[in-house]
């Protein structure tokens, strides 16, 4: 075997800036709430309905209230409260000598309006800086970092009303607001790691606000999308709450606002957000020459069919070897790369099928024949080398490349165009096949020591 040394590590991949670690896609979002006065006034809520409803990684609130100045007439002014974590280079975030530049760039409020009727309401903005501390919620904090106290900062939507005594009117907010999401590239990788997503709508009402009772309040939260893409979810924070189908829903009279403190939702779209990278950045399509399998050959093009319901089957010692075309890239230098493998691992033709047949436990990538993969570039060369591939559980969505298994993932899979000593004399290695070998398996119902891949993803550019 030819003995191989790593003499010069030349950064001319585009992505390689990405595999020095850090976020992908951030929303320091951390709450929103309600209506508050920016003033002491005598005002009632008569009514409020308030609609919550999860898309993707986004809420859409639209509030409607119906308030009474019991006091003189007056131009009273009303605020609306975002919240967000602080940028700060903790998270691995650009530096701005602008501290809501970035942040507020990053479009964490989509957009807001309001109207008094129909009529439009001309709204402005100014900020509150370090308001106050809080723990970070729902980010992969404990995995990279350990949770730490962030300043908030409070970006306010300022509205007027000109309010005759006696007067009563009726407001609607409509907005939409990222939620609260730090999905990350470890450091060396290229395939995202996506966080829960969060959202909180603070219903505490503001001291001016009196007695914060509302003679008539109702809330309506749909989560028909998490339904839909069978996320898992979580509402909590009033109690009472009615779940039919895709609705939570709760109406009383004379609420008091002071006796629920906010309203969380909890959920994870991981599979989706998986999946959409997958479909954006998969090149096996063009880069795999052939394919082999040192067991039942003539199941092998089932790994590259994007058919879940075919599979690959084998036994603990077997290996599938994938051998690369030269595909020159049409935006960047050189030859596409892999710069992730990933496996649906299972028989995902349905749940019963997946239940009986056994899966991958550990194996290994093997690089020419020669490289054995390090599945922990920053520990090289006492890296481990043994993939380990947790078992998942069965669901049945539409998006199932988003349940892929990452079994290698960072620079070791891009030497092309990295200057090497091949025996003793410069050269270049260029990566020409990749073999998985599987060491270990999860037995299966059926305990008949096989396992089953369903697909295959290569990555890259």
């Amino acid at each position: 075997m030819k003995k191989i040394f790593l003499i010069i590590y030349n950064l001319f991949l585009i992505t390689i800036v990405l595999a020095n670690g850090g976020p992908v896609d951030i929303s320091h979002f951390r709450k929103t709430g309600n209506i508050k006065l920016m003033q002491k006034a005598d005002i009632s809520i008569l009514k409020e309905d308030l609609f919550i409803k999860i898309e993707d990684d986004f809420t859409i609130i639209e509030v409607t209230y119906l308030l009474k100045n019991n006091g003189e007439a007056n131009n009273i002014m009303y605020g609306f409260p975002v919240d967000v974590y602080e940028a700060d280079w903790f998270y691995g975030d650009t530096p701005d000598p602008n501290p809501f530049t970035w942040t507020w760039n990053k479009k964490i409020v989509e957009y807001f309006y309001a109207f008094e009727d129909s009529t439009e309401l001309k709204t402005s903005t100014w900020y509150s800086e370090n308001l106050y501390l809080a723990l970070t919620e729902n980010l992969n904090e404990g995995i990279y970092h350990e949770k730490d106290s962030i300043n908030i900062t409070r970006k306010w939507y300022i509205l007027k009303l000109d309010f005759d005594k006696n007067k009563e009117k009726e407001i609607t907010i409509k907005y939409k607001v990222e939620n609260t999401k730090r999905d990350k590239l470890p450091g060396f990788c290229f395939i995202p790691r996506y966080t829960d997503r969060h959202f909180t709508y603070h219903l505490f009402p503001s001291s001016k606000w009196g007695d914060g009772i509302v003679n008539n309040f109702s809330v309506t939260i749909d989560i028909s999308d998490l339904i839909k893409n069978n996320c898992d979810y979580i509402v909590e924070g009033i109690e009472g709450f009615t779940n039919i189908k895709s609705l939570y829903t709760f109406k009383t009279e004379n609420y008091d606002l002071n006796s629920s403190d906010r309203i969380n939702i909890h959920y994870n779209n991981t599979h989706l957000k998986m999946s959409e990278y997958i479909e954006n950045n998969d090149i096996k399509n063009i880069i795999i020459n052939k394919i082999y399998a040192s067991a039942n050959p003539e199941q092998v093009k089932n790994l590259i069919d994007n058919n879940p319901a075919t599979c690959w089957t084998g036994e603990a010692g077997d290996w599938i070897e994938i051998v690369y075309n030269e595909i020159p890239r049409t935006k960047y230098i050189g030859n596409v790369l892999v710069s992730g493998i990933l496996a649906l691992n299972g028989n995902f033709s349905d749940e019963e099928n997946y239940n009986k047949n056994g899966k991958i436990k550990f194996c290994k990538v093997l690089i020419n024949d020669t490289i054995e993969y390090n599945t922990e570039p920053w520990n090289e060369p006492e890296g481990n080398k043994t993939i380990f591939l947790s078992e998942n559980k069965y669901k049945n969505i539409l998006n199932i490349n988003g349940l892929a298994t990452i079994i290698a993932d960072g620079d070791a899979l891009t030497f092309q165009g990295i200057a090497f000593l091949i025996d003793n004399k410069p050269g270049k290695l260029e990566i020409k096949k990749i073999r998985l070998k599987i060491i270990d398996i999860y037995e299966g119902e059926e305990k008949n020591h096989s396992f089953s891949i369903s697909e295959i993803y290569l990555v890259g550019n």
